[in-house]
């Protein structure tokens, strides 16, 4: 097929997927290829085509696809999940909840990963129904870090970054209103004893507000390393 058809061809098969979220591009095991809104069969190699290069919040859609295999559907309430036979506890800190479930969901898709290569190495032997509860336990996990952050993350988030501006505001402050004498022999200035009066007399406020910079500090830093790995694409979607 002329190169300019093929082109052609390809554009009107994915125009016809743009209601789908995804498009799939099958290869057989003799080579050919097709492009389809469902995904491939298992014994097809499968390539994942998105139509958004950036999914919910920014990430990358492939971290929020569901697992092939598992059919995992996670409910969840304000204590935590249900998924199948398993339930997942919350724990009670929104920050820890939402930053959890941004970095398990990086190890669960691993997790799973694994599991579906060995399902499909082993159903080839007729031996797969010992590891389909594992696989689906898998499926679950990552249906649950997918729930989690859908629910929290736009207000967590936004929450961690302004708690974090805010106390680094609020040192920036106080240091400003008790700026230290930057002169030589100022022990005895009257500039100096101002400023030892006004560190004193503000000493507590500083001390708490250096202990919540600290504190959201972590937690947007934290918030900022997950985030950039989830607007990468996985290294395998399946």
């Amino acid at each position: 097929m002329p190169i300019k058809r093929f082109v052609a061809l390809l554009a009107l098969i994915l125009m016809s997927f743009s209601a789908h979220s995804k498009v799939y591009q099958c290869t057989d095991a003799n080579g050919a290829v097709v492009f389809q809104g469902t995904p491939c069969a298992q014994e097809a190699q499968e390539t994942e085509l998105y139509k958004a290069k950036q999914g919910k919040f920014g990430f990358h859609p492939s971290w929020f696809v569901s697992p092939r295999v598992g059919g995992a559907v996670a409910r969840c309430t304000d204590t935590g999940c249900v998924c199948k036979d398993n339930t997942y506890a919350y724990q009670q800190n929104l920050n820890t909840r939402l930053l959890n479930a941004m970095s398990s969901l990086q190890g669960s898709w691993r997790y799973y990963q694994m599991m579906f290569d060995r399902y499909i190495k082993v159903q080839k032997n007729g031996k797969a129904s010992g590891l389909k509860k594992s696989l689906d336990d898998a499926a679950c996990r990552v249906a649950v870090n997918q729930k989690t952050i859908e629910l929290y993350y736009q207000e967590v988030s936004d929450s961690i970054i302004n708690e974090h501006e805010m106390a680094s505001s609020a040192v920036n402050r106080i240091n400003d209103q008790c700026r230290q004498p930057n002169e030589t022999g100022w022990t005895n200035s009257d500039r100096a004893k101002a400023w030892v009066k006004c560190r004193d007399r503000n000493r507590k406020a500083h001390n708490q507000a250096n202990r919540l910079k600290r504190e959201y500090s972590g937690y947007y830093f934290s918030l900022m390393q997950e985030r950039k790995k989830l607007f990468s694409p996985r290294s395998q979607a399946r």
